[in-house]
């Protein structure tokens, strides 16, 4: 008989597991709360997961590499982080936008841009576009959703829609 012992190969399912089991709490040290630390920990995951032959020598020697997978989740904590704060001034800037460009101001009246919304020859779409963003302050998003097509699709019916109004302003003045 041999001294050597076999030892039996860990499974990836496994692994994984013994990450989490140290990765949520090391994050929660780091300040984070229950529901953001397994998030990005869940993140880390399926990244690992994803690249499993990469991650293969560092779920080998787990503890050597402690730090790196807690690294790598608090980087994708911080990456959600800034994406939601992109998206958030994203939203603003277009409605920002949206305002002045129907009112010439930050804070334009809105019965004065109502009025030019029924003066101005728009189409019944753009109408309804024009209305939704000015009176019930739907972002570019909540409208897509609303009627069914893309983001792209409304910016360009807004646009078209505040340049016809735009003119009528300049004619009228």
């Amino acid at each position: 008989m041999s001294n050597l012992m076999l030892v039996p190969e860990v499974s990836i399912g496994e692994q994984l597991v013994a990450v989490q089991d140290f990765l949520v709490p090391a994050l929660r040290n780091r300040g984070l709360p229950q529901e953001d630390a397994e998030d990005a920990c869940q993140q880390a995951l399926v990244k690992i997961l994803a690249r499993s032959s990469h991650f293969a020598t560092r779920l080998a020697d787990l503890e050597a590499n402690r730090g790196y997978f807690i690294r790598m989740a608090f980087n994708e904590y911080l990456q959600q982080l800034r994406a939601e704060r992109r998206r958030r001034r994203r939203e603003e800037s277009e409605a920002r936008s949206a305002s002045r460009s129907v009112g010439g101001t930050d804070s334009p009246d809105v019965g004065d841009a109502l009025a030019l919304v029924r003066a101005a020859p728009l189409s019944q779409l753009q109408r309804e576009y024009i209305l939704a963003v000015l009176v019930e302050h739907l972002s570019i998003e909540e409208l897509a959703v609303r009627t069914a097509t893309s983001p792209r699709a409304v910016r360009a019916v807004l646009h078209r829609a505040v340049a016809i109004m735009r003119e009528q302003r300049l004619r009228a003045a």
